[in-house]
């Protein structure tokens, strides 16, 4: 299978179909018009990205996020347990 796709990637290498992969900061520190404020940002926010993409520290965070907001939900959806008051037996 890989060798499918290593083969495919190839061929389109050398037709010039595959683009050259430049960051956002890359791009937009190229840019003239951008401020000094926005380009910072930016490379930020590329610096954060690799940082999760390398680290396997993000994987548990989305997993323990993921299970935190299962937890949530099922305790929302359960009902609460309705107890009566004395006064409500009597009233009967």
């Amino acid at each position: 299978m890989w060798q499918y796709f290593s083969k495919l990637l190839d061929e389109r290498e050398r037709e010039g179909e595959v683009m050259n992969h430049q960051t956002a900061c890359a791009v937009i520190s190229a840019s003239e018009t951008a401020t000094d404020f926005k380009k910072s940002f930016i490379c930020a926010n590329d610096d954060l990205h690799q940082a999760l993409l390398d680290s396997p520290l993000a994987i548990f965070i989305y997993v323990f996020g993921v299970l935190l907001v299962m937890f949530i939900v099922q305790r929302a959806a359960k009902p609460l347990p309705h107890k009566k008051d004395e006064e409500d037996k009597t009233d009967l």
